[in-house]
């Protein structure tokens, strides 16, 4: 994959374990998020910074571990997609299916938990319901890479100056 370096970059995981009860869709780790204050109590995927020289796959595996105590590999996890702002940030939204629920940190300041994929809470940030679906959709053949806008109550992008 080829990547701009000039900006910053994170990650965004769904992990998936499967339905406890047939004909259902799977489960899927979230994580209740304390900052930044546009997010905080609101239910996400789980993610974080990728810290450079790291690749976001790597990021990826190492924010799953430090976030829901689970260790996975970086080959574990599939691209779903990307959002982006220009070369300011790109996410990469990835995608894993565990083979069973685990137990997952519900400690500290960020609990995860496990929520049915096809009855998710009013409490999840509003990307979350086409997220889920896009990252079960094993039908997507080339992760879409998705432009978007700051949320409007997040603070602004820091002016660039001189040159």
């Amino acid at each position: 994959m080829t990547r701009d370096k000039a900006g910053s970059e994170s990650v965004l995981g769904f992990a998936f374990a499967p339905a406890r009860e047939p004909g259902r869709l799977p489960w899927v780790a979230l994580v209740l998020k304390d900052h930044p204050p546009w997010a905080a109590g609101k239910l996400n995927g789980i993610g974080g910074k990728v810290e450079p020289p790291e690749e976001p796959r790597d990021a990826m595996a190492r924010e799953f571990l430090e976030e829901a105590g689970v260790a996975t590999t970086p080959d574990q996890w599939r691209l779903a997609a990307m959002f982006g702002r220009g070369c300011r940030h790109t996410v990469y939204v990835y995608t894993t299916t565990l083979a069973a629920a685990c137990i997952l940190n519900e400690d500290g300041p960020e609990p995860c938990d496990w929520f049915r994929a096809d009855l998710l809470p009013d409490t999840v940030l509003h990307n979350v319901r086409w997220l889920v679906p896009l990252c079960l959709d094993r039908n997507v053949a080339d992760p879409p890479h998705i432009p978007y806008n700051r949320p409007a109550d997040a603070a602004p992008a820091p002016e660039k100056t001189g040159g």
